[in-house]
């Protein structure tokens, strides 16, 4: 997590250093919309917004992943208790005539 932090105040460092060094004035003409700025800042605003855009598109894939490892640890789980248990009512069966050996489970 330190990585990204460090990425992340590099990245700011830079695009201040580069809104500093590009500060001529450019007019924008979007949609009928017209307004002049800086080009460090316009050309700032718009990696933002497609920073943004792109996290939004990133999430709903990401939720979907939480929500199916999490249904899965669920399945784990109960099938972990039921492995266990099936173990120890063969264990205690009168029929049973080997020794009582515990099933191994292979992801342990």
């Amino acid at each position: 997590m330190k990585i990204f932090t460090v990425l992340g105040l590099a990245l700011a460092i830079f695009a201040v250093f580069f809104a500093a060094q590009n500060s001529e004035v450019v007019a924008i003409n979007f949609l009928g919309v017209s307004y002049q700025a800086s080009m460090g800042l316009t050309s700032l605003l718009i990696f933002s917004a497609g920073t943004i855009f792109g996290l939004l598109i990133s999430v709903p894939p990401m939720v979907g992943r939480v929500r199916r490892i999490s249904s899965l640890n669920r399945r784990l789980e109960e099938q972990s208790r039921e492995i266990e248990l099936l173990n120890r009512n063969l264990n205690q069966s009168p029929d049973n005539k080997l020794p009582p050996q515990p099933f191994r489970q292979s992801w342990e």
